[in-house]
């Protein structure tokens, strides 16, 4: 899949009401990816392929702050708009001169394949700077410098708005495959399919087994599972960064690190999600007699939750409860390939007899948790994956091997001396325990994973914190 025509018409529509009126608190890149962020989330553009895009990120980029800070920083973004039949889109800021004379800045994302670029024009038409330049000799074309008159870079031959029939089809086919299938299942036209998803958007990322398929900005007439997203720019988000390769290996780093990391921001992304249906469902659960019918929103404390004014409070109530479930669905999803991606078994256990009695220690912490210490590789597997909940803490020392040790939550916080405590039994009974002082890992049961074949006690962290103990 290619980020299309019709994905550019989609996103520019989305980033105008998403992002409209904020202001630039930073600008990120390097190569051909620029993010220009407002605050927790970002306008993201890629230009060049693979996975040339332009989409809305609500997460941390990981990119190297930009050169292009001085231009963008604390300028306000008005909107953006697709031009008809191209991948190309006009992002328009508003900033501020030192004089506090206003002035406009057009920052084009041009997605046009191997040539594809990102370009800052000022207000009279002139390039302020481009991710890529493009000096005299190196393209029949244009120039793209500094100073230079700004040109649009060749039309398409070709675009899906200037097609119909079979035609229509023949290219979709070859660019958007999975739309060109929903047109012919649905006897859909396009034009229909695209008013649609710019009124009524139901975003989603199709996903066969562990493979990624397609997003799309509507429901599909597909069998596969469908994790829903607030913003089809979440999806496409989701759909490349999945899609991606894996990346080339580096001495210094684990040639799969990239992509853990890309899983782990993902997975947090994911259940935050479930999290925030689930609060919602209830929240709307809890004030059934406060929803007037037609209603389209409920304000419930810090909550503000759209209603569909067709549906009645129960079945809005089940829409969230339904949403929850989908996304609960994909972070187990992206925990399977995470797990796929972790590296060698960071704990390893010493194979040893089955100490008499017990088959665990069992402590209380200072606040009457019950902690579960095993006793060996058995008796940590024990524990570990046969006792412990999900929500349960689990402890190990870093880097050594040792005793697994489970914090039996039961749906409860956890204050910090509970956790000091649980950590020092987890020193305690390591090879680290020979100093007085030592690094503990831990994390949330549903985390902690078993590799293939590994031994009974081997276990891989899906995430960690890591805190400082004395014994």
């Amino acid at each position: 899949m290619i980020f299309s025509e019709i994905d550019a018409l989609l996103v520019a529509n989305e980033l105008t009401a998403a992002f409209g009126g904020l202001f630039v608190s930073d600008v990120m890149g390097e190569g051909d990816e620029l993010a220009v962020s407002f605050g927790s989330k970002s306008i993201y553009i890629k230009a060049r392929p693979p996975g040339a895009r332009v989409h809305g990120i609500w997460r941390e980029p990981s990119l190297p702050r930009h050169p292009w800070r001085r231009f963008l920083g604390g300028a306000r973004f008005l909107g953006a708009e697709a031009r008809q039949g191209e991948r190309i889109i006009d992002l328009r800021f508003e900033k501020k001169d030192p004089l506090g004379k206003r002035e406009e800045l057009l920052l084009v994302a041009e997605l046009t394949g191997r040539y594809g670029n990102a370009i800052l024009v000022d207000e009279n038409g002139s390039v302020v700077d481009a991710l890529i330049r493009v000096r005299p000799g190196q393209s029949r074309a244009r120039v793209v410098l500094p100073g230079q008159t700004y040109l649009p870079p060749p039309p398409k031959e070709k675009n899906a708005f200037a097609l119909s029939g079979q035609e229509l089809l023949g290219y979709l086919e070859r660019y958007a495959p999975h739309l060109a299938q929903e047109l012919e299942i649905s006897g859909d036209t396009l034009r229909s399919y695209i008013e649609r998803a710019l009124s009524s958007p139901s975003p989603r990322l199709y996903i066969s087994g562990d493979e990624p398929l397609f997003p799309a900005p509507l429901e599909h007439h597909v069998d596969a599972e469908a994790l829903e997203f607030p913003y089809y720019s979440e999806a496409l988000d989701a759909f490349f960064r999945l899609s991606s390769g894996p990346e080339p290996p580096s001495p210094s780093e684990d040639p799969l690190a990239k992509r853990r990391r890309t899983l782990e921001r993902r997975l947090a992304e994911e259940e935050e999600k479930a999290g925030k249906f689930y609060a919602m469902g209830q929240a709307i659960m809890a004030n059934l007699h406060r929803i007037s019918p037609g209603a389209s929103e409920l304000v419930a404390g810090d909550l503000t939750i759209p209603l569909d004014p067709k549906l009645s409070p129960g079945q809005n109530a089940e829409r969230y409860f339904e949403r929850y479930k989908r996304a609960k669905r994909g972070a187990d999803k992206l925990r399977k390939l995470l797990l796929d991606a972790a590296p060698k078994p960071s704990v390893s256990e010493e194979p040893e007899p089955e100490p008499p009695g017990l088959p665990y220690l069992e402590f209380k912490s200072p606040s009457g948790f019950t902690v579960l210490v095993g006793k060996s590789a058995r008796s940590n597997y024990l524990i570990t994956f046969e006792i412990a909940k999900p929500r349960d803490l689990f402890f190990h020392a870093k880097d050594s091997p040792g005793a697994h040790v489970i914090l039996r939550t039961e749906g409860r916080v956890v204050p910090e001396e509970d956790i000091a405590f649980a950590a020092r039994l987890a020193l305690e009974h390591s090879r680290a325990r020979t100093g007085i002082k030592g690094l503990i890992s831990y994390t949330e049961k549903r985390y902690v994973v078993r590799p293939k074949g590994a031994k009974p006690g081997a276990v891989v962290l899906l995430r960690e914190r890591v805190i400082g103990v004395r014994l």
